[in-house]
């Protein structure tokens, strides 16, 4: 059998987790599933793994998993109803929970004062709002 170095990765989702499709996906040059564990439930991968490992070893082939897991939830806590956040603006982001509003929200993140740094810019609600830090004081707010 020979091996590629390059590699096609087909993403496994509702439309393509049927054990025909991937077959179909391999014949068609997949030769790596990837398998988004933030949208997979363990059941669903568990399956999902197994198709693969059958396929390998019914059709004598040599199909990779990707396993791409979830990276950590940063989440801010509720904020009180018609907050807004102009630009120039001034944001404190806190580790002490408590409703948040225009001037200050709770962040989930108990070491997120320590890791940013002045000038580095966070992105909220997928990239939708940006922000960049100003000041940290390392402990409870940024």
């Amino acid at each position: 059998m020979a091996f590629n170095k390059t590699k096609i990765i087909a993403t496994l989702g509702p439309a393509t987790s049927d054990i025909d499709m991937m077959y179909e996906l391999i014949k068609a040059g997949v030769n790596v599933f990837r398998i988004n564990f933030s949208h997979s439930s363990h059941e669903d991968a568990e399956k999902l793994i197994q198709n693969v490992r059958s396929l390998n070893e019914k059709h004598d082939l040599n199909v990779a998993l990707l396993a791409d897991l979830q990276g950590p939830k940063l989440r801010i806590g509720n904020v009180e109803e018609g907050a807004v956040l102009a630009p120039g603006d001034i944001l404190t982001f806190t580790n002490t929970k408590k409703e948040g509003n225009a001037k200050e929200v709770y962040m989930n993140y108990q070491l997120f004062p320590k890791d940013v740094k002045k000038g580095e810019r966070i992105l909220l609600d997928d990239g939708k709002l940006v922000l960049e830090i100003t000041e940290t004081n390392s402990q409870e707010t940024v």
